[in-house]
């Protein structure tokens, strides 16, 4: 039996701060990249992963590489699995979006 396990992306700046980012870049800070290792190795302890597949924003990428790397296997972005594109929303901090 496959399973599927879903994975957010580690913290960034913008998540800290509450800037939405949508499709605008934002890489992973250091706690995010610190939680896609702990995420790594936890996923070590159960049934074996065999393929990653991430979105192509810049920060799911880092995530599914620290991810695949320490799991040995190979990860892969799709355009399919992108977060929501915001519009005017994104950049903007929670303050400025309920103005």
């Amino acid at each position: 039996m496959k399973r599927i396990v879903f994975v957010r992306h580690g913290s960034t700046d913008s998540n800290r701060t509450g800037v939405m980012r949508g499709w605008s870049d934002d890489a992973l800070s250091e706690l995010g990249q610190r939680q896609a290792e702990l995420t790594a190795r936890y996923l070590q302890s159960v049934p074996p992963v065999d393929v990653i597949y991430t979105s192509t924003l810049p920060r799911s990428i880092q995530t599914g590489d620290i991810i695949a790397r320490v799991m040995g296997v190979e990860a892969h972005a799709r355009d399919d699995l992108r977060e929501l594109n915001l519009g005017r929303l994104e950049g903007r901090s929670e303050r400025e979006q309920r103005e």
